[in-house]
């Protein structure tokens, strides 16, 4: 098991989830989202005292929350890591994937998600490695699948939408309307398999929708954890590093 005592200094890489809370606001004639606490990162810094640079962002694929510890040569810390779906982005990063793996070997769309999740996990691991972190990843825009952990890897919470509505959020719930163009302008949904699959992504993404739109109490804008949730977020890191 990693050992955290040393380590005062905290960086956080993610997607919206990282960012902290967002609500609704009025502008002009339009609602927007906008973060309006910063969530994880102040309840670590305010109420434990630890030193907390936060790069996260609205929209960033697993890529791109990796490329944020890079640019920031982020080294010798905690990384807390929220990781976001697999195939979000992927028509920038990984058109190839789909042209490969599924037009020409017929893989579907769940395992394409999970093989670039762990693709992803993989390079996560070296950079850790090399850059002297010990990782704590929590599964929020996207639930994690199960893998080995190194011993400077930790798994906070495997699904966060789960543990907060209490209820199981699917795997591939958490992917954007973008993603799941991307597959189905590939090739025509001939096979009553990948009909089916289809089917089950949106029902899963309609479930995990209804349940956040009739919970207010923990999703202001009705997509993202409030500042309470960040704070019990918070009491669960702070039993992992003391």
């Amino acid at each position: 098991m990693a050992s955290y005592s040393r380590k005062k200094k905290i960086s956080i890489v993610g997607d919206s989830f990282g960012s902290g809370e967002w609500q609704f606001t009025s502008n002009s004639s339009s609602e927007k989202n906008k973060v309006t606490h910063p969530g994880l990162e102040y309840f670590l810094r305010e109420d434990y005292g630890y030193e907390v640079s936060n790069y996260s962002y609205g929209g960033a694929s697993m890529n791109q929350i990796l490329q944020q510890a890079i640019e920031n040569k982020v080294q010798n810390c905690i990384l807390i890591v929220f990781a976001t779906d697999s195939c979000r982005g992927m028509l920038e990063e990984n058109k190839q994937v789909i042209d490969k793996l599924y037009v020409k070997q017929g893989y579907s769309i769940s395992k394409i998600h999970r093989l670039l999740f762990f693709e992803w996990v993989k390079k996560l691991k070296s950079y850790a490695e090399i850059n002297n972190c010990n990782v704590l990843l929590i599964g929020g825009h996207a639930n994690l699948y199960d893998f080995d952990c190194p011993d400077y890897m930790q798994i906070v919470t495997k699904s966060w939408l789960s543990e907060i509505t209490n209820q199981t959020i699917g795997d591939m719930s958490g992917m954007n309307n973008d993603a799941i163009e991307n597959f189905i302008a590939a090739k025509k949904l001939q096979l009553d398999k990948d009909k089916q699959e289809i089917i089950e992504i949106m029902t899963q993404r309609s479930h995990r929708m209804n349940l956040m739109k009739n919970d207010v109490r923990n999703f202001y804008d009705e997509h993202h954890p409030n500042r309470d949730c960040h704070h019990d977020l918070a009491k669960k890191i702070i039993k992992i590093i003391g």
